[in-house]
């Protein structure tokens, strides 16, 4: 045998090793899945209960789809407390499946034909062993849920654009406030779920949604509530997760292989070692990312339970948070909505060190007279703490006032306030205009994600009057006398339909600076004098989050793969009791 041969052969051996074994007769299968509803619901017993709605569109060359294997996270079920239709019909058998773990549902004379379409419909009750304890000190005595939901054949199943739906119901007895989720692995949409409560009982759901998912894909959602809420009996230790046994009978597979053949939907394939590898770390890289990502979401997710109607007269720092801004950007605009009132003067830029007007300004709101509070302080760690408890208190306050309001209908009057605050400096006709309207309406246009490019490209050729308090900010300009009051920057005379945070009396004058300088100014130098205090923004959020949406923080048992919280790898989490790990499905 050459060389070229050997090399060939080789790499066929290899290929046959890595790629998992498909059975030939699944490969005639082909077919879409155009609408995907997923329900979980965690019952008051602590059992699971699953709805499934499938609607398959059969490829006109394809096999007929006789039957549909429904993958199950758990051994404790029975074949007696699953129920399904198929275009409303019952479905005729119902059987234990030899592909994957969970249940066949065999449809008979109702099978899918070459090119039709069809509606299942699936209920499974009394699922148990779903629920372990989460082991983490931020949070005591807490349970976590992880599910992913059933998956089919890469080979068979080639949906796309799939109307996908997958909501997680809490049990009877988790209150609004007490209940977290995860961000869903490898899900394109839209990470956020949506909370809100069921029609019927008030039990608090989390739901995501898009129509740019397939059935192929392994997502992986989490849920974690306090253990109260179900029975004692019902939380498996690490110890008691069932092992499975492969289909040839035999559990002397190793670890790792188990868990990876169930990701896969092959339990007869070798990993070869540097899969293993490449694979662990992948996997934790997509941890660290996801559970980063998590420690900035400050806001608790019952926020956007829906009421009714828009929440008016939030300052533009309360919005900020509203809309989730970086909490760094936020203490910004603290910063200079105290500088527009006149209340304080930075006397030192890095380290950020103010100085308080004597008698400060009587309209100052509570956040602001604990941002000057905190900054009082001589050391920066204190400081920092006075921050991080004023973030709190501003978080917490805002969703008291949330309550009974609509949070997407408030979200999106707050970013229409933001547009018309930029149109009206955008629309001024001179650059006194301009500066003025860009003064009046600061802190808005900062609630901008754009607020930086956005700024630059405003004031790149504009020369800018600067408002009269700006020597409290930059101590390099220094206020003179007016002859008189005009429109310009400074005055507060500007015809806006923006609510304006603070107003300004017509005194003093400053020289104009080059738009470029000023851009640079406000964009770079409040950020760096907020960051001298709080150091790095996603340690300050982390330490804000942990007491605002405290997360559930993944660690391991002693065997390396029993998942502690959310973000876990998809590796880990199809080890929890909470996963359905399921590939070959409605068309094996």
């Amino acid at each position: 045998m050459n060389k070229k041969n050997l090399f060939i052969s080789l790499i066929t051996v290899l290929m046959l090793i890595i790629l998992p074994v498909s059975s030939v007769y699944a490969q005639s299968y082909r077919f879409k899945v155009t609408r995907y509803n997923v329900q979980a619901i965690i019952e008051a017993d602590g059992t699971l209960t699953l709805l499934y709605e499938m609607v398959f569109e059969n490829d006109p060359n394809g096999h007929a789809i006789d039957f549909v294997d429904l993958g199950l996270p758990s051994d404790d079920y029975s074949l007696s407390n699953i129920s399904a239709t198929i275009n409303g019909n019952l479905v005729p058998e119902i059987n234990h499946s030899s592909y994957v773990d969970g249940a066949e549902l065999a449809l008979g004379k109702y099978q899918i034909p070459p090119g039709g379409t069809g509606t299942v419909f699936a209920k499974v009750v009394g699922i148990s062993g779903v629920l372990f304890p989460y082991d983490q000190g931020d949070r005591e005595n807490y349970v976590n849920f992880q599910f992913m939901p059933n998956y089919f054949d890469a080979d068979a199943d080639k949906s796309k654009n799939t109307d996908y739906t997958l909501s997680i119901v809490l049990p009877p007895d988790v209150g609004d406030n007490e209940g977290v989720y995860y961000y869903p692995e490898r899900w394109p949409g839209d990470k956020d779920a949506f909370a809100t409560l069921t029609l019927e009982d008030k039990r608090v759901m989390y739901e995501w949604h898009t129509t740019n998912a397939n059935t192929r894909t392994e997502y992986l959602f989490g849920v974690a509530f306090p253990a109260s809420a179900v029975p004692e009996s019902a939380i498996l230790s690490f110890k008691e997760f069932p092992q499975r046994e492969n289909d040839t009978g035999s559990n002397s597979y190793s670890l790792f292989s188990q868990i990876f053949g169930r990701i896969c939907g092959s339990t007869t394939f070798l990993v070869p070692t540097v899969a293993v590898i490449l694979i662990s770390i992948f996997v934790s890289s997509k941890q660290k990312q996801a559970t980063e990502k998590r420690k900035l979401k400050y806001l608790k997710p019952t926020l956007s339970i829906e009421g009714h109607g828009i929440k008016r007269g939030l300052t533009a720092v309360e919005a900020a948070i509203l809309l989730e801004q970086p909490l760094d950007q936020v203490l910004t605009m603290i910063l200079f909505g105290l500088l527009k009132k006149e209340a304080i003067t930075v006397l030192q830029q890095d380290p950020l060190k103010i100085q308080a007007t004597n008698p400060l300004p009587k309209d100052l709101h509570g956040y602001e007279t604990q941002f000057i509070n905190a900054m009082s302080h001589e050391k920066i760690p204190t400081q920092r703490t006075g921050l991080q408890a004023l973030m709190v208190y501003l978080i917490e306050s805002l969703e008291q006032k949330m309550k009974g309001f609509s949070a997407a209908d408030t979200k999106a009057y707050y970013k229409d306030i933001v547009q018309r605050a930029w149109s009206a400096v955008e629309g001024a006709n001179t650059p006194e205009i301009k500066s003025a309207q860009f003064e009046h309406t600061l802190e808005w246009t900062m609630l901008d994600k754009d607020f930086s490019d956005r700024t630059t490209r405003t004031f790149m050729d504009t020369p800018v009057f600067v408002p009269r308090w700006w020597w409290r900010y930059d101590n390099s300009y220094r206020p003179f006398m007016s002859s008189s009051a005009s429109d310009t920057a400074g005055t507060g005379k500007v015809a806006s339909s923006v609510p304006s945070s603070s107003g300004s009396r017509p005194s003093f004058s400053l020289p104009s600076i080059p738009g470029a300088s000023f851009a640079a100014s406000v964009i770079n130098g409040g950020a760096n004098m907020t960051k001298s205090i709080i150091g790095d923004s996603k340690v300050f959020t982390g330490n804000v989050t942990n007491q605002t949406n405290p997360i559930p923080k993944v660690t391991s048992s002693g065997s390396g793969w029993h998942s502690g919280g959310g973000g876990s790898s998809c590796a880990c989490a199809c080890a929890c009791a909470g996963c359905a790990c399921a590939c070959a499905g409605g068309g094996r």
